[in-house]
């Protein structure tokens, strides 16, 4: 009961610190929010738009394949991506360029579609751009670099079936090689607009959306942040031990016969419970206001209670580690700063292609990777195999930082 006394004073006077408030809801909330009115609040409508791209392309191609692209680039699904001009002559289309008309000059060599169709021949495309402009250009290369490797496809067709027609003691014509690239372009063109390559669907079996939205990118920014903070919190509740024992009140509390490990587990449980609050105010904010999906009820209860238990034993640890509040401060400050961000990395690789396996392994030597990385899973409906991995790494990490943060203390007031 003395526990639970000294873990009901510490709340009433947390809950009544506007810094403990800021760092707790204020903070998480305003960055969120931030992010919110960048990508347009979260809005299914909001877009982003701009003008189409200013293209020059010169054909020299002989053959098929550069009047295709041509009339792809000019039908009306890349209308509003690519503003397309035929050059007359390569000077013409180098000079739009240089005279500011056009961010970019592609220019195809006469021999193009004689290379596609005919196996072991090589050529190049030319992309002549404006050297102040990235993201035109970038763009254009990209879709060059698609319609390419289409046909890189149907090179190797080609190159199959003249291996295999030779065994058999025939020869392809120029005009059996150039139907079989067609075909097979045409396979490829046709899957891809109907977007039947690659289907991604959950363990569960449910089909994924292409793009995740707006709202995914603010619960993986929001879930950061709230585990950011929920550290800092751990901390600031533990750091009372200190603020009560260089202000004499800790020494009157001994004064009552009251032993050192309940007022070390009443500190201790003062901070989970504010965490516990803090995690349910952010998660229920962010499911409202923001409309985040955190993924299955049950799992993310079991997150909660978990990270409340981390945070709270992380910042008893690291509060022990201090031995007066202005080591604390440097502590709290830079330490759960530093241990906070490297936690996070993981969040930050989401949006890469190739996300560096060494750096998702390194979040894992703080315990804020570890529950930054249980949270990941239940929103993106991974493996159960996967969360409780994560949940269970969370609990040993914390159970290791509970004992030794509790036996520093002991130590410190026996």
């Amino acid at each position: 009961m003395k526990a639970l006394d000294i873990a009901i004073k510490d709340l009433r006077q947390s809950f009544r610190s506007f810094f403990a408030i800021a760092f707790m809801f204020v903070l998480p909330i305003l960055i969120t929010g931030l992010f919110a009115f960048i990508f347009g609040g979260g809005s299914e409508e909001s877009e982003i738009s701009f003008e189409p791209i200013p293209v020059q392309v010169y054909n020299q191609d002989r053959g098929e394949f550069g009047e295709i692209l041509l009339t792809i680039w000019g039908s009306d699904a890349f209308s509003d991506l690519i503003a397309l001009t035929v050059a007359e002559d390569e000077a013409g289309a180098r000079q739009a360029v240089d005279e500011k008309q056009a961010e970019v000059a592609i220019l195809l060599p006469a021999e193009f579609t004689e290379t596609v169709v005919n196996p072991g021949r090589y050529t190049g495309i030319e992309l002549y751009q404006d050297p102040t402009l990235t993201l035109g250009p970038g763009i254009m290369k990209s879709l060059v670099t698609q319609f390419v490797d289409a046909l890189n496809g149907s090179n190797i067709t080609a190159m199959v079936a003249n291996q295999q027609a030779g065994e058999r003691g025939y020869t392809l014509t120029q005009e059996q090689n150039e139907a079989l690239s067609l075909a097979y372009y045409s396979a490829v063109s046709a899957s891809a607009q109907q977007g039947t390559l690659v289907n991604l669907e959950s363990p569960g079996g449910e089909q994924q959306e292409e793009n995740a939205g707006i709202k995914s990118i603010l619960g993986f920014i929001m879930g950061g942040m709230m585990i950011f903070y929920a550290y800092f919190t751990g901390a600031y509740a533990s750091n009372t031990i200190l603020t009560e024992e260089e202000n004499g009140t800790l020494e009157r509390l001994f004064g009552t016969a009251t032993a050192p490990h309940v007022i070390i587990t009443g500190k201790l449980l003062a901070a989970a419970l504010m965490i516990f609050v803090q995690l349910v105010v952010l998660t229920a904010f962010g499911r409202l206001v923001f409309g985040i999906q955190w993924g299955a009820l049950g799992l993310l209860l079991v997150f909660v209670l978990v990270t409340t238990i981390g945070a709270a034993s992380f910042g008893m640890f690291a509060i022990s580690l201090a031995k007066d509040r202005k080591q604390a401060g440097v502590i709290m400050g830079a330490g759960i700063t530093v241990t906070g961000m490297l936690g996070m990395s993981g969040t930050f690789m989401l949006s890469s292609p190739t996300p560096n396996a060494a750096i998702d392994r390194i979040t894992l030597l703080v315990p804020q990777g570890w529950a930054n990385r249980a949270l990941l899973a239940i929103m993106e409906g991974l493996s159960p195999e996967r969360i409780w991995l994560s949940i269970l790494g969370l609990l040993v990490y914390s159970a290791v930082l509970v004992v030794l943060g509790f036996v520093r203390f002991q130590k410190r007031f026996a």
